[in-house]
């Protein structure tokens, strides 16, 4: 790609780039040896690794929605430093594909849930069951969603 074309913005504002660059922010850790979340320096110094210059005080107003169509080559960049698809910023199916996957991560690190996945180690598919069917109870009591049954495995079928 030429260098102008590197530059040239996207012909439309992504208007959902601030909600989703925040959710990258909040959520993806800087490198699996370093599980803390990316600040605004840290992601300008990983850019400029990447030969893209860009301040602190631009990422915070592509964050607060000010500005909302940043250069093409900016969006790579980001896109590398988060590790997501570029079609997440402008594509609305595969940036929910990614949020799901990056909120699984997230509750992977959670140390509660690496108990429970740790201490279910070893029951029966019967005992399992119960689990399951409690959570869903819990969830219910707490005013939460449903699990999404389409993400369980079928493995004791």
């Amino acid at each position: 790609m030429s260098e102008a074309g590197e530059n040239e913005r996207y012909s439309d504002e992504l208007p959902h780039l601030a909600d989703r660059l925040n959710l990258l922010f909040k959520t993806v850790p800087r490198s699996p040896d370093d599980p803390r979340l990316h600040t605004a320096n840290s992601v300008v110094e990983a850019l400029r690794e990447q030969g893209i210059t860009v301040t602190p005080n631009h990422l915070r107003a592509l964050r607060t929605g000010t500005r909302r169509n940043p250069s093409f080559r900016l969006l790579v960049g980001l896109a590398a430093v988060f590790h997501v698809p570029l079609d997440y910023f402008a594509n609305d199916a595969v940036a929910a594909d990614v949020q799901e996957s990056i909120l699984a991560l997230t509750a992977l690190r959670d140390t509660r849930v690496k108990q429970l996945m740790t201490r279910s180690h070893g029951i029966s598919q019967g005992g399992l069951s119960s689990i399951l069917a409690l959570l869903d109870q819990i969830r219910r009591i707490e005013g939460l969603d449903p699990a999404d049954e389409s993400s369980e495995d079928s493995e004791g079928d």
